[in-house]
């Protein structure tokens, strides 16, 4: 217990820890074919799972709380480390535990910064820790054990530089237990957590964009187990991280379909607008957009929903689905007109012009009370003027008109020959076509573009 009572001058407790017999512990390093130094089972036994000073997380076996289990995340963080090292020996040259000199993950920072020990002698009371700064292939080793290292930085002994300079703040700390946060604490507890979390999922899909080609066995294995990592968050949000893993050219549409499935199922009642948030992530794949949009167009729940989802989306993810729908009808009109006209009746004011050919002559009455005769010359990708990535740039699409004949002046001073622009940007009032049919107007309620 000498180490214990080293630790006890530094952290403060807060509660008393639920303390493990010694077969307990023998019999869950056992079922899990691991050992665990002395002095992290006394640590275990004296604190529990949780933070010193609200920022190194100390990982339990013991802990229900999935995010602070041993287990679950040595499993997570091993995986994780193993794709790496496969990818990158030379900035990840360790293997992983049991192996000799082998890593087994037992922390984190709030910086996302992991701690590990490394697998340098049978007897774990005698293995090296190693941290890994958060994000980078920076790391630091210390022939040290874990609470002779915590000790080292209170006293000022040892200086980690991943670390921050100013942590710890006191030479005396509180250690906040995870199972009892509250308030602060419990709001720190799950910040840190998400972000973990959203760290992993980054990983994930890292590995989603570079096995997508799905060119051997190797590739396929990690491909499918990011895709039920991701799932297991069950969190709809995370469709778009899957949405990163559509190729066109993929060598394997089988599997590939199988991240169809898992959009589908991950997404859950708000699914459908986190996957026509998506589309905008799979732009360059756009025949894999094209079949998550065919089977929303074939179910008759979806489809009856999905012209709301497009209402709620921003601009530039609304014009990619309006986009992608236009071209879905241009390629197969007789088996989708009617199922896209239904979604985007309402959506679209370039939608309904882009039904008509390039000449065609329409009544255009434009709001600054105005109404001209226009034939309709193109239809084009456009942009507000902003520069890509400055705050307010926007995409859209838009229909160019040469104004044919003024029928009734406006406020404006539209003439003969003018070039007049037409998107959700700048709707009309109304637009009729040759044959007098009204195909937008505030008559059908269609003010939003």
């Amino acid at each position: 217990m000498i180490k214990e009572s080293k630790l006890q001058k530094y952290i403060i407790n807060r509660r008393v820890a639920e303390k493990h017999s010694r077969e307990e512990w023998i019999d869950v390093q056992k079922q899990h074919d691991v050992k665990f130094p002395s002095d992290y089972m006394e640590f275990i036994d004296s604190y529990g799972a949780g933070a010193i000073d609200n920022f190194l997380w100390i990982l339990s076996p013991w802990t229900a709380n999935d995010n602070l289990n041993f287990f679950v995340n040595m499993k997570q963080s091993m995986w994780a480390y193993h794709y790496l090292h496969k990818e990158s020996p030379e900035d990840y040259p360790f293997e992983l535990y049991p192996a000799a000199d082998g890593l087994l993950p037992f922390g984190l920072t709030d910086n996302g910064d992991e701690l590990y020990w490394q697998n340098t002698d049978d007897n774990p009371n005698l293995w090296k820790l190693i941290i890994y700064e958060s994000r980078s292939t920076v790391y630091y080793e210390y022939n040290l054990s874990f609470t002779d290292f915590l000790v080292g930085l209170f006293v000022g002994g040892i200086s980690c530089e991943i670390l921050p300079e100013e942590w710890p703040r006191y030479k005396r700390v509180i250690f906040i237990p995870c199972l009892d946060a509250v308030g602060e604490e419990k709001q720190k507890l799950t910040t840190l957590l998400k972000k973990e979390l959203d760290m992993n999922i980054e990983k994930n899909e890292e590995i989603l964009k570079n096995t997508c080609k799905l060119r051997n066995e190797y590739e396929v294995e990690w491909f499918e187990k990011a895709i039920e990592d991701i799932c297991s968050t069950q969190r709809a949000e995370y469709v778009l991280n899957l949405c990163s893993g559509f190729d066109d050219d993929t060598e394997d549409e089988e599997v590939m379909f199988g991240l169809v499935h898992a959009v589908e199922e991950l997404g859950g009642d708000d699914g459908l607008y986190w996957t026509a948030m998506g589309l905008e992530r799979m732009w360059r794949n756009k025949e894999w957009c094209k079949i998550l949009l065919y089977r929303i167009l074939n179910s008759d729940e979806d489809r009856i929903k999905y012209p709301e989802v497009i209402n709620r989306l921003p601009w530039r993810e609304r014009d990619r689905n309006i986009f992608l729908l236009a071209d879905i009808l241009h390629e197969d009109k007789e088996m989708f007109a009617d199922k896209i006209d239904e979604v985007l009746k309402d959506c679209s004011v370039v939608y309904q012009i882009n039904k008509y050919p390039n000449g065609e002559m329409m009544v255009i009455y434009d709001r600054n009370g105005a109404v001209w005769n226009g034939k309709l010359d193109t239809i084009y990708e456009s942009d507000n003027g902003l520069d890509d990535g400055e705050s307010g740039y926007e995409e859209y699409h838009a229909c160019l008109f040469k104004v044919i004949d003024v029928i009734k002046p406006g406020k404006n001073s539209i003439k003969v020959n003018d070039w007049v622009e037409i998107s959700r940007l700048n709707p009309p009032e109304q637009i009729f076509d040759s044959k007098g049919l009204q195909i937008w107007g505030q008559s059908r309620g269609d003010r939003q573009c």
